[in-house]
């Protein structure tokens, strides 16, 4: 199956907060599925999964969302 987002992308939620790296695209309880990492406070690195329904996809050149 193919995503609209992809492992190295940058991503953030559609709600906001930080940008996030994409670490693996997937499916996870029968549900496409999305693993991040990200700094928190700049320093500590933290690491999530998201529905994909939920993420925006970020272009690091711009610091806008991508279609």
């Amino acid at each position: 199956m193919r995503y609209l987002i992809n492992v190295g992308d940058t991503v953030q939620l559609k709600s906001g907060g930080p940008e996030m790296h994409v670490l693996s695209v997937g499916v996870f309880n029968g549900v496409p599925a999305v693993w991040c990492e990200w700094l928190e406070d700049g320093l500590r690195r933290k690491t999530g999964t998201f529905n994909l329904d939920l993420l925006q996809r970020v272009d690091t050149e711009s610091g806008r969302e991508s279609p």
